[in-house]
């Protein structure tokens, strides 16, 4: 799913055009990624973001790692250099999401006793750090096509 979070920043009246120019480069595309484990499909899923036709500076991906007991550092560090990767751990101690097992969860809603999460609040942590004016949310092992993201942002400016 892409969508357009286009966002302005009004100039300051001491700032040149020079200077609003440089303060006001904003990624592109944000890449929203929510993932729990699945090392390896996430390393196949990274690879294809090196693929893009879009440049690397263009667009950022936010790695949301919901409690992994598998170290996925170690996977965006070969990515180092090539994407512009940032991790966010989640911590289920201080989010208010998590406070209570099973919140809203009425009995004869289903059986979900042990269930506390939901993708949806990682998601929502993920849109609220990015910095893309389009937003992009997929799955860690999805491999997009090469031209997914530019495509993407052509069509949401295309009027």
């Amino acid at each position: 799913m892409i969508q357009n979070t286009s966002k302005t920043i009004p100039m300051l009246a001491n700032q040149t055009n020079d200077q609003f120019q440089r303060f006001n480069k904003y990624m592109k595309v944000s890449v929203l990624l929510s993932i729990h484990n699945r090392a390896e499909l996430f390393e196949r899923g990274l690879w294809s973001y090196t693929k893009q036709s879009m440049h690397k500076d263009d667009f950022e991906i936010i790695v949301v790692d919901d409690l992994s007991t598998v170290d996925l550092r170690s996977v965006m560090f070969q990515y180092k250099g090539l994407l512009n990767i940032r991790h966010i751990k989640m911590d289920h101690t201080r989010h208010w999401f998590f406070k209570e097992l099973n919140p809203g969860w009425k009995k004869g809603d289903g059986d979900f006793k042990n269930w506390a999460h939901t993708p949806a609040a990682s998601y929502n942590i993920a849109m609220k750090k990015s910095q893309g004016q389009v937003v992009c949310i997929t799955q860690p092992e999805i491999i997009i096509a090469p031209d997914a993201l530019e495509r993407g942002w052509e069509v949401s400016y295309s009027g």
